[in-house]
C-alpha cells in the first residue's frame, strides 16, 4: 500500500522521480520535482527492505542480490493511462537505495521547442538533420528531453529509419515501449528495439533502439538501411561506441552513408568534442537550476574511461567539493557503466557523508 501511495502521489505532485534512501537507523522517501529534490514522508527504518523488496518485484529483478546495482521497468496505469517507472538500485552502507524514473505520458507529449531551443538553434537542428553529412552535439540536463524527443523528431524531419544507440538493454526496452505507447502503438510497429536474444521490430519500424553490440552487427552488414543515426549518453561511451562513431565517420567520408549523426550527452566536454567531429551544438536547457560544470584531469591529459584508482579518484573529487564548504547542495558522480559502479569502494565513499 504505501508502495502504491508513494507512486500516485509522485504522479499527481508531477514528480520525475522518487528516491527510497536509508540511512544509520533511518529511512527517508524524496521526490524529485523540477529538478529539486523535496522530503515526503520518513517511513521507519524498519520498512525499508519491504518497500524494496516490493518495487524489485515489480520490475523483475532479483530480491535476493543487494551487493550489486540492478535496473528494472514496469508500468501502472493511473487515470486511464500508462505510467511506466524506470528502478534502479544501488548498494551504500545502510542498505539499498531505491530510484524510480517517472514517465508519464500526460507530461511528454511536447513540441520540439520543449527542450528549450531557441529560434536560431530550432533552425540548425532542422537544417542539419536535413543534411546527409549533417553532424549534431546535443547537450542538456537529465530530464531535458533528448532520449525521448529527438528520435521521433529525426524520423519525422529526414522521413528515413532511425537508429538509436544506447548503452544499456534496459533503455532500449524503456524508451522503445515509452515512445510506442505514446504513438498508441504496440513497441515492434514504428518504434521497436533490437538486444541480446530480443529483437522486437517490423518491416514498418522507423526508430530503432539498439545496443552497441547490435549497432556493430548491423554496420558490419552489406545493407545498413538506415539513413539517420543518434548516439545518446555519449558520455558513458566504451569502445564499442567509439568503434561506431569511427565506422560512421568512416562511411561517411567514403560516400558510403549519406546519414546524418546526432550525438547526445548531459555532461560532455561539448566545444573539444563538437571540435573533433565537426558539429554544430545545440543546448538543450529544459527546466534547469544554476550548475557549476567544472573538468578536473589529474593525470595532465584526457584519457577514457578507467577503473584504475576509480575509488580514490571519485573520493578525492568529492573530498574536494566538500571541502569548499559552499553550502547545502547534491553530488552526483557519473561513471560509465555497472561494473566501475559496482568496483568503487562503496565504504570508503560514504565515508564522505555522501548518498
Amino acid at each position: 500500500k504505501l508502495v502504491n501511495f508513494l507512486i500516485y502521489s509522485a504522479v499527481q505532485e508531477g514528480a520525475s522521480d522518487i528516491h527510497i534512501e536509508p540511512g544509520d537507523h533511518s529511512l527517508r522517501i524524496r521526490y524529485r520535482i523540477d529538478g529539486r529534490l523535496f522530503e515526503k514522508i520518513q517511513p521507519p527504518y524498519k520498512m525499508h527492505q519491504a518497500i524494496a523488496s516490493r518495487i524489485k518485484i515489480m520490475a523483475n529483478l532479483d530480491i535476493a542480490e543487494r551487493r550489486i546495482p540492478q535496473d528494472g521497468d514496469f508500468n501502472v496505469m493511473m487515470d486511464g493511462r500508462p505510467i511506466d517507472l524506470r528502478v534502479s538500485t544501488m548498494p551504500s552502507k545502510f542498505g539499498e537505495i531505491v530510484v524510480l524514473r517517472i514517465i508519464d505520458s500526460k507530461n511528454n507529449r511536447l513540441p520540439l521547442d520543449s527542450l528549450g531551443f531557441n529560434e536560431r538553434m530550432l533552425n540548425n537542428w532542422r537544417e542539419m538533420v536535413e543534411q546527409p553529412n549533417g553532424v549534431v552535439l546535443v547537450t542538456g540536463p537529465t530530464g531535458s528531453g533528448k532520449s525521448t524527443r529527438l528520435p521521433g523528431w529525426m524520423a519525422e524531419h529526414t522521413d528515413q529509419k532511425v537508429m538509436v544507440v544506447e548503452p544499456r538493454r534496459v533503455a532500449c526496452r524503456s524508451l522503445a515501449t515509452f515512445l510506442a505507447k505514446q504513438a498508441g502503438e504496440k513497441v515492434g510497429e514504428s518504434v521497436g528495439y533490437s538486444i541480446r536474444f530480443e529483437d522486437v521490430r517490423s518491416a514498418k519500424t522507423r526508430v530503432l533502439f539498439v545496443t552497441p553490440g547490435v549497432a556493430l552487427r548491423m554496420l558490419a552488414g552489406d545493407d545498413f538501411g538506415f539513413r539517420a543515426v543518434l548516439i545518446d549518453e555519449f558520455h558513458e561511451r566504451g569502445w564499442e561506441v567509439d568503434l561506431i562513431a569511427t565506422i560512421l565517420r568512416v562511411k561517411r567520408a567514403s560516400g558510403a552513408l549519406d546519414a546524418p549523426l546526432v550525438f547526445t550527452s548531459a555532461t560532455l566536454d561539448a566545444e573539444s568534442l563538437a571540435e573533433e567531429l565537426d558539429a554544430v551544438i545545440l543546448e538543450a536547457s529544459g527546466r534547469t537550476y544554476p550548475v557549476t560544470i567544472e573538468y578536473a584531469d589529474d593525470r595532465g591529459a584526457v584519457m577514457m574511461p578507467t577503473r584504475e584508482d576509480l575509488d580514490s579518484r571519485v573520493e578525492r573529487a568529492v573530498r574536494d567539493i566538500l571541502a569548499r564548504d559552499e553550502g547545502d547542495g547534491e553530488i552526483l558522480v557519473f561513471l560509465p557503466g555497472k561494473g566501475e559502479i559496482a568496483s568503487l569502494d562503496r565504504y570508503r565513499v560514504d565515508e564522505c557523508d555522501v548518498a
